[in-house]
């Protein structure tokens, strides 16, 4: 009876801190992205992360200012605004939660850079320099993995994936928004595969995107078949 209360309050603790240390991240082309401090896409409470510390495991690094990483900041599903005004991407340029309105460019030609940093490589830590101002990471979907043209938020655990590729498709990239189809020859009979495998001796496969190869007879020595 003890050891059952005792499996009872550790299962409840467990689920305590996978609750805590759940984030919400938004998906979009090939790409996660989340708040440093883990603040939701869909978050309305203005925030500012203006403590220095490191960037959060699991491969995260500051979003680079592109068209892409510019839509997720300023156009989140339904009405999120990820409880911020602004997002500071890894140039410390700040682009508005509203529509991808940017800020005036007077911000970089005054110096007054957004994105704060103190130390180098690993040992680097960032933090904004004007409050209601949050940093916008990125991470690229893993080998095997990818996610389209649709902004998904999701709430995983810090190094969750996107979605795996089905069987007779792969991704080969990082970063992938769609899988490819396994070349004829070639089969992938999992799913989240990054290469596809060639077809065994003794079999085929005349078709793309397949899961399995056939059998089918081998020619006998000194004859051939030019037909699939």
């Amino acid at each position: 009876m003890v050891v059952m209360k005792w499996l009872l309050a550790v299962a409840l603790l467990l689920a305590h801190w996978q609750a805590a240390t759940a984030v919400e991240v938004l998906r979009f082309r090939g790409h996660e992205y989340r708040t440093r401090d883990g603040a939701s896409p869909t978050s309305t409470t203005a925030g500012c992360e203006d403590t220095y510390s490191e960037l959060p495991a699991g491969g995260w690094k500051l979003a680079p200012n592109t068209a892409d990483a510019r839509s997720v900041a300023g156009d989140t599903p339904g009405d999120g605004r990820w409880g911020t005004s602004l997002q500071v991407m890894s140039d410390g340029r700040a682009y508005w939660t509203n529509k991808n309105d940017e800020t005036p460019d007077y911000w970089s030609y005054q110096g007054w850079y957004r994105l704060g940093t103190l130390g180098e490589g690993s040992d680097a830590r960032y933090a904004v320099t004007i409050c209601n101002s949050r940093l916008l990471l990125q991470r690229p979907c893993a080998g095997g993995t990818y996610h389209g043209t649709t902004k998904t938020v999701a709430t995983e655990m810090d190094g969750a994936e996107c979605s795996s590729c089905p069987t007779g498709k792969f991704a080969a990239n990082t970063g992938s928004s769609t899988c490819l189809d396994c070349d004829a020859g070639k089969y992938s009979g999992n799913t989240g595969s990054s290469a596809c495998t060639n077809c065994d001796a003794g079999t085929f496969s005349a078709d793309i995107g397949v899961s399995a190869c056939s059998g089918g007879a081998l020619c006998n020595v000194g004859s051939y078949s030019d037909t699939p």
